[in-house]
Parts: structure tokens; sequence; C-alpha cells
């Protein structure tokens, strides 16, 4: 008995040995090669619909420049397959199934990409679940808007694109778990921070942008990040402030030395657009205005009519020419005072009108968290009640023929042998550890 129990032991693990080398090479095998999947319809299939569920790792490093982040995460796909009915994990060659051929459409580089299957059975239903597992980090494009900058938020956006046309397979959100992001990870909260929601829903694309006459699934996951404007605000905008508010210092050198006037004007105004050029350096070249290059135009353009000023006032006699002084200082002066009042306000709106925004989809984000995992523990309570009520029907059904049998044998003089009762437990319980493994169990 014992030897029998060993050998056993054995084979499944050479089982699982083998399952895992099979793992192994299709996460190891070359881009370049190819692998043929078999067409859902060509086989009597119907259309597929693929649930999406994702669980972001890490995000970091946000390039301003090259308009690129990384990230790091499970993105877990599930699936009725019909032509796995029956079988078990370690039976299937999953080259030889179907599968939803997923594609990253902005992936610059993926610097890992790990895949593993599951087949999970719910009660009462023979049709296995398939659950194929990817674990991805790798670096994305992504599109700035840098209209607010720098009190942006951006919305990173993972796409995942398929193969098989709309009219083959579908992908959906999974509402059997959430989707979930780590912000303890995050790597770039020195200038960002993390909110934490993650926003993830099929992309209808109209078939004149798919650039073919068949239409393909798309699937976004994205989250989102705001801003910490504080480098800029104490490195840029403190800065030309200073440089701004110097260039009125020209007004210290009477009038009728315009070269002592004009040389501390013009020095300034270099300085600062040397400055200009020096910040452009960390966004890209867009053809809108950022408000820090609305602010930093309002001080060139303050400096410049400070230059003319000074050029205008050596030119008229030396009594008018002070009262000229007096009269263009306290005009710029409230020029200044409006364009700093006028920014302000308007960035301060831009900012609230961010945070509700923000705000509103972590709220949507967390009633449907709530909606699902309320789902899940009353699916979990359904089960278990399931099993309970099963279990004392088939603990009645084999009390009520062990007390048939031992009557019978007592007719008989003859004593009965212990029976199946326990084998019978043991399918109930296998039955059940079948039926609770939830997408909880598959994806770590």
């Amino acid at each position: 008995m014992d030897n029998s129990l060993r050998i056993e032991n054995a084979l499944r693990k050479l089982e699982n040995i083998e399952s895992l080398l099979k793992e192994i090479e299709a996460n190891s095998r070359s881009s370049d090669a190819e692998v043929w999947h078999k067409d859902r319809a060509a086989i009597g299939g119907e259309k597929v619909n693929v649930g999406v569920r994702v669980n972001i790792l890490t995000v970091g490093n946000v390039d301003n420049v090259k308009q690129e982040f990384t990230a790091e995460f499970f993105v877990i796909f599930s699936w009725k397959e019909p032509t796995l009915k029956g079988m078990q994990r370690e039976d299937v060659v999953w080259e030889e199934h179907w599968d939803p051929r997923v594609l990253f459409a902005n992936s610059v580089t993926n610097d890992s990409l790990l895949k593993k299957h599951y087949l999970i059975y719910e009660p009462n239903d023979e049709i296995p679940l398939v659950k194929m597992w990817m674990k991805v980090s790798g670096t994305f494009k992504e599109n700035l808007e840098l209209n607010d900058f720098p009190f942006d938020k951006q919305e990173l956006t993972v796409k995942l694109m398929s193969d098989w046309p709309v009219d083959e397979m579908e992908f959906e959100k999974d509402m059997s778990i959430k989707d979930s992001i780590r912000t303890d990870t995050f790597t770039g909260d020195q200038e960002w921070e993390l909110c934490k929601h993650v926003v993830s829903a099929p992309l209808y694309q109209p078939s004149e942008l798919a650039g073919s006459h068949k239409t393909y699934p798309i699937y976004t996951i994205s989250c989102h990040v705001k801003r910490k404007p504080g480098y800029y605000l104490w490195n840029v905008v403190l800065i030309m402030g200073i440089i701004m508010a110097l260039t009125f210092t020209s007004f210290s050198v009477k009038p009728s030395e315009p070269a002592d006037r004009l040389s501390v004007t013009l020095t300034l105004l270099l300085t600062s657009v040397a400055f200009k050029f020096v910040v452009s350096q960390s966004l890209p070249p867009v053809s809108y205005l950022t408000y820090l290059d609305v602010y930093i135009i309002c001080c060139l353009i303050t400096q410049g009519v400070v230059a003319a000023q000074n050029a205008i006032s050596s030119k008229i006699e030396p009594l008018t020419a002070e009262l000229f002084d007096n009269i263009s200082v306290g005009i710029l002066a409230a020029w200044v005072l409006m364009f700093h009042t006028v920014l302000g306000v308007i960035l301060l709106v831009k900012v609230r009108q961010r945070d509700k925004l923000l705000n509103g989809a972590t709220k949507k984000y967390e009633e449907l968290c709530e909606k699902i995992n309320r789902a899940y523990w009353e699916k979990q309570a359904a089960v278990k009640e399931h099993l309970r009520v099963n279990g004392s029907e088939v603990n009645t059904a084999t009390d009520t023929k062990n007390e048939v049998e031992d009557s019978n044998h007592k007719k008989h003089g003859k004593k009965r042998k212990t029976r199946t009762k326990s084998k019978t437990n043991l399918k109930v319980n296998d039955y059940s550890t079948i039926v609770n493994a939830s997408p909880c169990s598959v994806e770590m």
C-alpha cells in the first residue's frame, strides 16, 4: 500500500514538472516563433467573450520628454472553453487550443512577459473556465496633455488588442473580482501623485479608424497621476519672478544715462531668454502654450516693455522723463499684479476641477469595488450553502442505505463491513475544493 502511494506521488510530481517545463518553454519562446491557434468559428464555436482583470503592481518613470512610462502588472483573461470539457490542467497542451492572441498596442519595450493557464470548474457547469494569467513589465507610450503644466494630470493607459475580429471575440470587464493598484510601490512620487483607482473598459473603435475592413477588439487599462508642482514653482516661477522684478531697478538710473539703463534691462532680458531655453528642455516640443509658458512669456513681455520705456525716456526732456518714469512704473506694477492675480485665479480653478474629477473617479472605483466584493461573497455563501445541502443529502442517503444493509445483515446473522461513507465525503470535499478555487487563488 505504501509503495503504491509513493509511486502515485512520484507520478504526480513528474506531471507537475512536465507542466512547468512546458510553461517555461512557452514563456521563453522567441517573439518571432509562430504559434497557430485554432479558429473557434472553424470548429463550430460561438463568439468568445473574454473577461479581463488587472492588478497593477508598479508604475513609475513618467518621462515628460519621451512621453513614456514604465509599468509592471498582472492581467488575467478568462473565458469558457467547451473543447476542454472533462480535462484537467496537466492534460492540456495549451499551444494546440484557442487563445485570445493579446497584443499591447502602445508597448515600446517588453522587459518581461510570463504566461500561465488554469482550469476552473464552477458548480453545476461542466464547461471549464480558462484563466490565462500574464505578468507584464515594460515601457509604454502615452501622449501627455500638458496644457495645464505644471498643475496637470495624466492618464497613463495600457492598450490591449487582439488579432481576432470583433465578430469572433470581444473583451469585457471581469466582474467576479475587482481591479487593483498598489500605490506604495510607485517610484515617481517625487514628481507625481498616483491616484488610488484603476479605470478599465473595452474601447469601441469606429471601423473607419481601424485601418482595415474588419474591426478588432481593444481594451484599455488606465490609472491617473497628478503632478506635484513644487519643483517648478521654486526653480522656475520664483527665479523668473525675481529676474523680472530686478528689471525695475533700471528706473533707479537717471533717464539721461540710457546706456546704463539699457545695459541692466537687456542683460536681465537675455538672462530670462536663456532660462526659458533651459526650461524647454524638460518638456516635449508641443505646439501649444502651457501655463508655465504663459507665465514666462508674460515676464519676457514685461521686460521688453521696460526696455522700450528706457529707450523712449532717453529722448524726452528731463522733467518730462521723470514724470514718464513714474507713470510707467505705476502702469507696469499694475500689469504685473494683474497677470499674477488672473493667472493665480485660473490655476486655482483648474486645480479644483482636476481634484474634483480625480476624486470622483476614485469614488466610482470604490463603489464598483464594493459592489464586486458584495457579489463575490454572496456567491461564496451560495456555494457553501449548496455544498452543505448536497453534503447532507448525500450523507442522509448513505445513512439510510447503511441502515437497510444493517437490518439485512442482522436478519442473516452477518456483520456488515464499514462502507464508503468516508469515500463519499471525500468526493464532496474534493468538489468543494474545486468550487472554491476563486480567481484570488490563481492570480498570484
